[in-house]
């Protein structure tokens, strides 16, 4: 599934937790593709434009 950053910024997380490292951002207009589901509103996504990828909360994008 791709999905695109409807905010200004959003954190990619090392693993699925607030306190988990800080591996990268995805910037506003950025796309990105489904990983994996986490729990609760945890998913691992990749960026399209850097390939990075790390796990962010599902509602901020």
């Amino acid at each position: 599934m791709l999905l695109q950053c409807n905010t200004p910024m959003a954190p990619l997380r090392a693993n699925p937790s607030e306190t988990a490292e800080l591996e990268s951002q995805i910037l506003y207009g950025e796309s990105a593709t489904v990983l994996e589901l986490g729990q609760k509103d945890w998913i691992r996504i990749r960026n399209e434009d850097d390939k990075y990828d790390g796990w962010t909360d599902k509602n901020i994008l």
